[in-house]
């Protein structure tokens, strides 16, 4: 699986990355300040103290697998690559197994007193395997989320071309 000769390589989202790493960075100084209480006051002093670290480990253990599962893909003529370099993974997807492509925005649920809004953070396109399995991008996870659906599509399109019409 060589990715030296690419037509198109994505970066990972740095805006992305650094939230993650300033929200791992607090959840640990959060950590670092409530820990030092847990055990030394009353029942009620120490769930709450329990639950407040339980909470702020969660969020550093998220913060720091989403830094370390970052994505970089790979578009060659005949394959996308998907790598995550810290977990030393690639996965290589024939452009001929991947289908029908559907792009949607992604939201997220904001209170605004009693009310919900749906805001948009990005947008992701789902495409379809020939093994059933889908395929998801986000534009949040890297960068350059345009060009790269622009040129998978036109990659796709090329290799559908040439092929015999009997296997389509």
């Amino acid at each position: 699986m060589a990715t030296d000769n690419y037509i198109y390589k994505t970066k990972p989202g740095f805006f992305f990355i650094f939230f993650m790493i300033i929200g791992a960075v607090f959840s640990a100084f959060i950590i670092h300040l409530f820990l030092p209480f847990y055990g030394s006051g009353t029942v009620v002093t120490n769930v709450i103290v329990f639950v407040s670290l339980t909470f702020f480990i969660l969020i550093f253990c998220c913060s720091i697998w989403s830094i370390i599962g970052f994505k970089i893909f790979y578009l060659t003529g005949s394959a996308l690559i998907i790598a995550r370099p810290f977990l030393f993974y690639k996965r290589m997807i024939l452009l001929s197994d991947i289908g029908r492509m559907v792009e949607s925005e992604e939201n997220i649920s904001v209170s605004h007193g009693l009310s919900y809004e749906k805001t948009p953070i990005g947008r992701k396109a789902a495409y379809k395997l020939s093994d059933q399995r889908k395929l998801i991008v986000r534009s949040v996870e890297i960068w350059g989320y345009d060009d790269l659906i622009k040129k998978l599509d036109t990659q796709i399109r090329v290799i559908k071309d040439r092929m015999p019409h009997s296997s389509r």
